[in-house]
């Protein structure tokens, strides 16, 4: 007999959860500075606890942050006491292109959970 107690944390639910918020921290990133125009490292972490129950470590967040700074697609402005992060014309463009992609991205996860 093979219960739930006897999967590994990754093959959970909140595991697979996890590993998904995180794969896709950056997109995350991506939409939330659309709409709030600018966020914190912090205030990413808090976002992940309170929309998705999931705790980011302050690495993982700063990791993905100055790696997409890195790449162009994020902003961060430093005020002194914190860095304050927004999108730049390369991070609105990848934004518009994963949202003509969303459809085609839906089918690929469905798909790749049907067994």
């Amino acid at each position: 007999m093979n219960n739930s107690s006897d999967c590994s944390p990754e093959l959970t639910l909140m595991g697979i959860e996890t590993r998904v918020i995180k794969e896709f921290l950056d997109v995350i990133i991506l939409y939330e500075l659309a709409e709030r125009k600018q966020l914190t490292g912090y205030e990413i972490a808090v976002l992940g606890r309170e929309k998705f129950g999931i705790a980011l470590s302050p690495g993982t967040v700063y990791m993905t942050m100055y790696a997409m700074e890195r790449r162009g697609l994020i902003e961060g402005k430093n005020d002194g006491k914190k860095t304050n992060f927004c999108l730049t014309a390369k991070g609105e463009r990848a934004l518009g292109g994963i949202g003509v992609a969303q459809g085609e991205l839906s089918d690929f996860l469905r798909n790749l959970f049907t067994f």
